[in-house]
């Protein structure tokens, strides 16, 4: 039986790009979790472990997987979009800063998407507390997986190199502020513990 760990790493939000990053590992993990627990549900039915790492996946996709997108689309990716038009060829090719305009688009985009399997993935995590999950059960999950680890891959290699080239001091500070305030603390509460 495995746990999710949903601790903030040492970073903290001091350091928002590297919480974010380190968010992505984690959020991989789980969904890697969700596949081979519905695997084992699949070959083995429903059992106590089984109906805990459900609760721990489901508790990590209702809580964090949310916040984690807001800090996309109400902080990171605006900030980005703003820095990339502020670059003007600058600091960035034209193309280039076009294209990450797109690709944010996209990314967008695919978080109502996971969110709308995300409810269907989790209404068969219920139906699997007492029952071996269907076929259409099983594809659903896949398809959720496969979708979200695709979406944190193009912002692992696309979007964070960018982003740790364009954003500034001021722009992390307040990006890692609007985190923290989002998980209900501040860094400075933290960092004093």
């Amino acid at each position: 039986m495995e746990f999710i760990d949903f601790r903030v790493p040492a970073q903290g939000f001091s350091q928002p790009l590297l919480l974010w990053t380190a968010s992505h590992d984690r959020a991989q993990r789980v969904a890697l979790l969700l596949q081979r627990l519905f695997e084992h549900l699949r070959q083995h039915g429903p059992s106590q472990a089984t109906r805990v790492t459900a609760g721990e996946v489901r508790r990590f996709m209702d809580e964090a997987a949310p916040r984690h997108h807001q800090d996309e689309d109400v902080d990171l990716f605006p900030r980005l979009r703003r820095r990339l038009e502020a670059a003007n060829g600058n600091a960035f090719d034209p193309a280039q800063a076009h294209e990450t305009a797109l690709t944010l688009d996209r990314l967008e985009l695919d978080h109502p998407v996971l969110d709308d399997l995300w409810a269907q993935v989790r209404a068969a995590l219920v139906h699997a507390d007492s029952a071996t999950p269907t076929d259409a059960h099983c594809a659903c999950a896949e398809q959720f997986v496969g979708t979200f680890l695709a979406h944190h891959g193009v912002e692992d290699q696309i979007i964070t190199p960018i982003a740790e080239r364009a954003l500034r001091q001021d722009d992390l500070a307040a990006i890692g502020d609007a985190m923290a305030a989002r998980r209900g603390t501040t860094w400075s509460a933290l960092s004093m513990r």
